[in-house]
């Protein structure tokens, strides 16, 4: 069992902030994201962002801050991780597109109306960098709900390193349900 909560806001210059918490109640997981996207559909990341997990461990281990940046090296983009004490390392690299974050397919999802991505860079968790991702259709289902029809639209996310999770949309635009080889997400509650 856990939860997600993701919160995102257009700020004054018209780019998109978000702030995703994720916890894994029997892990004793939690990580903390706070990363800004451009206002384009593909949301490619800003530099930098912030990454914060902590663990029920009661040693040094329980946990670590990250901020991470993109940085241009001879046509290709390095994510590189800077602890707080400022330990430094490359976590991957990136072909020249920029990455977005895995939870910024949340408003990518909906912007794209049956079409198909390539070629797309995910960063893992913000850290991991997962090459020639590729976004796919799937099928519309409908259903009847409390006496009305409603659909939802189905997307596969597939990429190297990275395992296929299926997208469920709604016809409002709201990401519905997220299954993942060990988690699935289902969308309980929507502000705004």
């Amino acid at each position: 069992m856990g939860s997600v909560t993701a919160n995102r806001t257009r700020r004054d210059d018209g780019e998109w902030s978000y702030k995703v918490m994720h916890s894994n109640d029997q892990s004793g997981e939690h990580l903390n994201l706070n990363f800004a996207c451009k206002d384009e559909p593909l949301r490619p990341l800003i530099s930098p962002w912030n990454i914060r997990t902590s663990n029920s461990a009661d040693s040094s281990y329980s946990g670590i801050d990250w901020t991470a940046q993109c940085q241009n090296a001879e046509g290709k983009l390095n994510v590189q991780l800077t602890t707080a004490n400022g330990m430094s390392f490359v976590s991957g690299v990136c072909n020249p597109q920029n990455p977005t974050g895995f939870w910024a397919l949340l408003d990518i999802l909906p912007a794209l109306a049956g079409d198909t991505v390539v070629d797309l860079c995910v960063l893992e968790d913000l850290q991991i960098p997962k090459l020639n991702c590729r976004i796919r259709p799937l099928e519309k289902w409908t259903f009847e709900l409390q006496g009305g029809n409603h659909q939802l639209f189905g997307y596969s996310l597939q990429g190297e390193g990275l395992p296929p999770t299926y997208w469920w949309v709604t016809e409002t635009g709201d990401v519905a349900l997220i299954a993942m080889t060990f988690s699935t997400y289902v969308l309980v509650e929507r502000d705004g």
